[in-house]
């Protein structure tokens, strides 16, 4: 086809990625799993060099997955000797249903025809070109995708034909007289069967259990020796007990990613930290441990057992650097983070305990210590908010996953695809991510006196016993989960809305797009205190250029811009009547006044109320 598509590393782990269907000119494809869009790259020397440092993203991973987890990045076409047009992650065709409007040489009447069994050609008109793909395809809550069964759709209302059974064709007539569902007539060109879009699309499918992104390319080549579609080859998959439902490709609920992003902290900003978490290094010392327990010789012998046994100078040379007699060899090994898995939200924990305690700058890390003050002026009350620029910052994100949520309000929970991939005797898996380096702004109450009244003032306005009751469960099936109730604190809700709320702020001042500027919002373990980070990076160690840490020195005007846009909405009273219910994962929020970009809110723009941060 002659025809390439290229995406950011970053676009690879927010918005695409396996399971994807990327739109492409020559048509719609499927993003496969890492093993099969990279092929032949795929292997111990290829993930070895493009592997992602951070044991602790690492760590978070496993106590998800349940497996030695590690993280690598996509390298640019350029990093592996290509050129731009050339491919390095195959993609192949889907969904195979094609339509083909019959106005090029050899016109005839639209059809809708199975491109799979004629390598794409209409097998009406004998083209390819102009021809476009279904946007029809069908996906349950497992996150199983297909193609719709079309010889099923126009038959079923036929159970009385004496065909309704047997009869099946490579094409349909497709007569798309107006502009709803309803308008669409499909009918067989065979016994003239015909049903409506509007009725298919209310249908229920059997699942067929087929992942496409699981499926390698088998044909490639077309009739006058031309390049041809790559579609995949065809397999049998188990049953599977859910009910498809008809989706367009393009909807954003065919796959919700799931992500997670951890901030590089200063305490584990060095290569050691890295060196232990590997693998091998980590049985090694495991060993090591053992027989130096059992009484391994003086500090002179340890030393040339680490560098005999282990091979790495670096790592005994910081280990001396901070006790040159090795004397407390394995404690300083047990600091470097050794342990077990841990819960990711013991990391968000960790990550907000270490940022109010004002940590000593490293390599990626730098970070005022001496805030901005100002105030944010609510109904009858006013707080303190401490501002502290963070001039560089480092953020690995991970895509471990996604979800397919083809229908709502069925108190169904979808199951997050994995998206796990190995190497044939290695039981790590793989995950794609990228490495960000950028800026951000922390905000803060750092007057304890301040956190109490807060809580105090949340606790008379009303609005406290609303955000208590506890959450629908099928309000946490999105990527929020991962932090475990925390979403459900009225506290939480309350910084995650004011989170949203500058940012929509700084955006207008700034310069930056709201899709531009990330969050993490935070709360301590005993949901006393809690705190916002805006950040903003870039794949690449050169960062971006401090424009969102200049904003902090006027915070103050866009704090009551914030304030002032949260109090009336241009959606009210639709926007300002809505209050929060155990079935609701929000109180009033909509588009006008705090939604934005989901690759920017880790909560999938959840936990949000425009009442509850005003208090009234």
């Amino acid at each position: 086809m002659g025809e390439f598509n290229q995406i950011r590393r970053s676009q690879f782990v927010f918005g695409f990625g396996p399971g994807a269907i990327l739109e492409t000119k020559d048509g719609s494809r499927i993003i496969p799993m890492p093993h099969i869009g990279l092929g032949k790259r795929w292997n111990r020397s290829f993930l070895e060099q493009h592997t992602i440092s951070d044991s602790r993203l690492s760590s978070a991973i496993g106590s998800i997955i349940g497996s030695d987890s590690r993280v690598f990045k996509l390298p640019s076409n350029d990093a592996e000797g290509m050129k731009a047009w050339e491919t390095l992650y195959h993609v192949h065709a889907f969904p195979s249903w094609r339509i083909c409007n019959g106005k090029r040489s050899r016109p005839h009447e639209p059809v809708i025809y199975n491109g799979y069994s004629n390598n794409g050609v209409c097998p009406r008109c004998n083209q390819y070109e102009g021809t476009t793909p279904s946007r029809f395809i069908v996906a349950c809550l497992d996150g199983h995708m297909d193609d719709v069964d079309w010889d099923l759709a126009v038959h079923w209302n036929m159970s009385a034909h004496t065909c309704a059974n047997n009869c099946t064709s490579n094409y349909y007539f497709w007569d798309a007289g107006g502009s709803s569902l309803s308008d669409i007539k499909i009918t067989c060109p065979i016994c003239n069967a015909q049903n409506d879009m509007s009725s298919i699309y209310s249908a229920r499918f059997i699942c067929t259990g087929r992942y496409p992104e699981l499926e390698y390319v088998s044909n490639t080549s077309r009739e006058g020796g031309r390049e041809g579609v790559p579609y995949s080859t065809p397999r049998t998959y188990p049953g599977c007990s859910r009910d498809m439902r008809i989706v367009q490709r393009q909807t954003s609920a065919l796959r919700l990613p799931e992500t997670i992003t951890l901030l590089t902290l200063p305490k584990y900003d060095h290569p050691a930290f890295n060196i232990v978490q590997q693998p091998a290094i980590k049985k090694s010392l495991e060993m090591l441990f053992k027989q130096y327990k059992d009484g391994l010789g003086g500090s002179s012998s340890l030393r040339d057992f680490i560098i005999q046994y282990l091979g790495n100078e670096e790592l005994v040379k910081f280990l001396q650097d901070q006790d040159p007699d090795l004397k407390d060899f394995k404690e300083k090994i047990d600091g470097l983070g050794i342990a077990a898995s841990r819960p990711f939200i013991d990391f968000m924990f960790e990550e907000f305990e270490s940022l109010i305690g004002l940590p000593v700058g490293s390599e990626h890390f730098e970070m005022s210590h001496s805030p901005y003050v100002y105030s944010l002026k609510l109904p009858e009350k006013t707080f303190k908010l401490d501002a502290h620029q963070i001039f560089k910052i480092r953020t690995v994100t991970a895509q471990i996953g996604y979800r397919r949520i083809p229908e709502k309000g069925l108190g169904k929970e979808p199951k997050r695809v994995s998206h796990d991939c190995n190497i044939c005797g290695d039981p790590t898996n793989f995950y794609p991510g990228f490495e960000g380096f950028g800026e951000g702004i922390f905000i803060h109450m750092s007057d304890e006196t301040m956190n109490g009244e807060l809580l105090d003032w949340l606790k008379k306005t009303g609005r406290w016993a609303e955000w208590e009751v506890t959450t629908n469960e099928d309000g946490q099936n999105q990527p929020g989960k991962l932090w475990g109730d925390v979403p459900k604190s009225p506290l939480f809700a309350w910084w995650h809305t004011l989170s949203h709320a500058l940012i929509r702020s700084i955006s207008i001042y700034s310069g930056y797009s709201s899709a531009s500027i990330r969050e993490r919002v935070y709360i301590d373990e005993k949901n006393e205190h809690g705190g916002i980070l805006l950040y903003t990076t870039i794949p690449g160690n050169d960062g971006t250029m401090g424009g969102l840490v200049a904003t902090t020195e006027q915070l103050e005007p866009m704090l009551r811009n914030a304030m002032r846009s949260i109090e009336a909405c241009s959606n009210d009273p639709l926007c300002g009547e809505v209050r929060k219910t155990p079935e609701r994962k929000n109180g009033a929020a909509c588009h006008s006044c705090l939604l934005i970009s989901e690759t920017s809110c880790e909560q999938m723009n959840n936990s949000l109320d425009r009442h509850l941060l005003l208090g009234d």
